[in-house]
């Protein structure tokens, strides 16, 4: 059979088998051919596995396997024939290629030959520069009708027209069997490389990923029993699924297999034996997992929920992100890329970096119309996942948001945005009681009732959404293209901040009785730190202390108060630039620096040198620091 004549018709397997059968004819041939031969497929395909599995087969009929046996030289990372001749040195006397007789080795190498084509390598500096260069068949004693398999050859730092070079003379000369693997759309300077191609290479077969052999073999790596058990039931959805993806990369496979296997381990008995749950499950990861380990998509692309929702969103304004977002959902007609069962999030952690928490996993699928009853769910919850709830429970799910919306009872951040979207999409759906004409008032009064009061600092734990989200709890907010959307958001934002600032004056309080009571506590609060909560870090709290209250707080403290006190007031102020409060809050300092001065007089001399330090290194200093920062601020045309 001749390379690349194969039918439409005819399996991986099959046609590999006949990959297999015309290398072994290549190979047993009395005579030497003076070409070489490539297999040509994707990386990841399993072209090593391949030729592994069929090396003892090679050997010519009559010939000794053990001194015939192929050599198999790697060119990944290959700059220099000298490490070639090095993989073969090492497998044709591998005693010698011991660390404790390189040197011996280096010497019998050069003897072998004396003809001058490649350096060596390495071996030269050890003798001293004393090796005369050689090519690469003087490494082949008794080499008529070697077998010689390159692989890597795409990935090669060398050209491959270098490679080519060094080649040639092992089939041309020496009379060797030279088998090539490559993935040749890879391959480097392709009009070049052609035209030196047809010197060296007399046949090329394209190599087929069998992926059905490759899940079987897949599969003894597979720990857990009732996972490979279900993905025994699966084989032919996943299959489906990795062969819609148009990536012969087996590698992809069987990573996926390997991430399933930890995420079946996070699931319930119940949650196993849901068997539409488990294939939506399976299959979503599935494909997912390949278009972000392919590079395909990137984590910053990967927006899977309420797909046609975002697909609508940016329909006017497509951008390159959403175009490749939409190529994904269209290459997988089988895969509900809209699923809910695991958010966006959850999925891009355990890809690409192998995290995850069981508990967050647990968190999503028992809120998933698959095992949660409407009435177990949030009503707002329950009203975005009305679709794949049963058609009977929708005007009760109605029913059960509008009263929970009477009582005021979402008050999360992120769930207002969901009531703002739901309360217009049932507005477009026509509900009473959501008529256009008092919606945005309705809503309006919803929010200011919610925020009529002021925060408590444990409520001012939360720390306020970004605002570029679309979506939250792995939702999108519905009608979020909708203007009056970004209307009540923006008005959410203003009563929002203004009961947080209600706030300001119970939080500034107990921060400073926090100053000598937990001074290390007050500093994580009031500044960015690695290891704390930094819940004020940013907001304009410190001035609602009176300053000479403050100063005089300092100036009385311990040693240790006074330095936690004075370095987180440093730390804070360096990021006066990223937050408006602190730039609002820059007098209020300079007040307490002079309070500070003016206590110092009355206070005794080593306790006012020691503050009068801090105070430098700290107060003086900084205030020098954002005043300048301050200066240098561009104005803004509209101040």
């Amino acid at each position: 059979m001749k390379a690349d004549e194969t039918s439409n018709e005819e399996s991986p397997a099959a046609h590999d088998q006949e990959v297999a059968r015309g290398l072994k004819e290549y190979c047993q041939f009395p005579h030497p051919q003076g070409f070489a031969v490539m297999v040509s497929g994707p990386w990841g395909s399993g072209k090593t596995h391949f030729i592994k599995e069929l090396m003892d087969d090679l050997a010519p009929r009559g010939k000794e396997r053990r001194t015939h046996k192929p050599l198999y030289v790697s060119l990944y990372g290959v700059g220099d024939p000298g490490e070639i001749g090095d993989q073969f040195f090492q497998q044709l006397h591998p005693l010698l290629s011991h660390k404790a007789t390189r040197l011996v080795g280096a010497i019998v190498r050069a003897a072998a030959k004396a003809t001058a084509r490649v350096d060596v390598g390495h071996d030269t500096q050890l003798s001293g520069g004393l090796l005369p260069d050689m090519d690469l068949s003087s490494m082949l004693t008794r080499a008529d009708g070697r077998i010689i398999i390159f692989d890597d050859f795409e990935r090669a730092t060398m050209s491959p027209i270098a490679l080519l070079g060094h080649i040639n003379p092992l089939v041309e000369h020496d009379g060797c069997k030279v088998i090539i693997l490559s993935d040749e759309s890879k391959v480097g300077g392709q009009e070049e490389y052609r035209e030196r191609k047809e010197k060296t290479i007399g046949r090329t077969f394209e190599f087929r990923a069998d992926t059905g052999a490759a899940f079987a073999a897949f599969m003894d790596l597979i720990d857990d029993p009732d996972a490979r058990s279900f993905f025994t039931q699966s084989r032919e959805t996943v299959l489906k699924v990795f062969n819609d993806s148009g990536l012969d990369n087996l590698r992809l496979l069987k990573q996926f297999m390997w991430d399933f296997e930890r995420l079946w381990k996070t699931l319930t008995r119940e949650q196993r034996n849901h068997k539409e749950a488990m294939r939506e499950l399976v299959s979503l990861l599935c494909a997912s997992a390949i278009e972000l380990r392919s590079g395909r998509l990137t984590a910053e692309t990967f927006r899977r929920n309420d797909v046609l929702h975002n697909m609508r969103l940016r329909a006017d304004k497509p951008d390159e992100a959403s175009q490749a977002a939409e190529d994904v959902f269209n290459r997988y007609p089988t895969v509900r890329f809209e699923s809910t069962m695991l958010d966006t999030d959850t999925i891009v952690e355990l890809v690409l970096k192998s995290k995850l928490l069981m508990v967050r996993v647990q968190q999503q699928l028992k809120l998933h119309p698959y095992f949660a009853k409407p009435a177990e769910m949030p009503s707002w919850r329950a009203l975005w996942l009305s679709s794949e709830l049963p058609i009977e429970d929708h005007d009760a799910i109605v029913k059960r948001f509008e009263e929970d919306f009477d009582c005021r009872e979402f008050r999360h951040e992120a769930e207002v945005y969901h009531v703002i979207g739901l309360s217009l999409w049932l507005s477009e759906l026509g509900f009473p009681s959501w008529e256009a004409a008092v919606l945005v008032e309705k809503v309006k009064q919803y929010i200011a009732d919610i925020y009529a009061a002021a925060a408590s600092p444990d409520e001012m734990r939360t720390p306020t959404l970004e605002r570029d989200k679309d979506g939250a709890f792995g939702l999108g907010y519905r009608n979020i293209q909708d203007p009056r959307f970004h209307e009540l958001m923006q008005f959410h934002v203003q009563q929002r901040e203004a009961w947080q600032r209600r706030a300001y004056p119970a939080i500034a309080s107990d921060l400073h009785k926090l100053m000598t009571e937990n001074s290390e506590a007050f500093l994580r609060d009031v500044c960015v730190t690695n290891g704390g909560p930094s819940r004020f870090a940013r907001r304009g709290v410190l001035k609602h202390i009176p300053a000479d209250q403050f100063a005089a707080t300092i100036a009385h403290a311990r040693y240790q108060d006074q330095n936690h006190v004075m370095r987180g007031l440093a730390s804070r102020y360096q990021q006066v630039m990223a937050a408006r409060e602190l730039e609002e809050e820059v007098p209020w300092l300079k007040e307490v620096q002079q309070h500070l001065q003016s206590l110092g007089k009355n206070l005794p001399r080593i306790a006012w040198s020691n503050l009068s330090v801090l105070i430098r290194e700290y107060v003086d200093k900084t205030l020098i620091e954002v005043d300048a920062r301050l200066r240098a601020k561009p104005v803004s045309p509209h101040a």
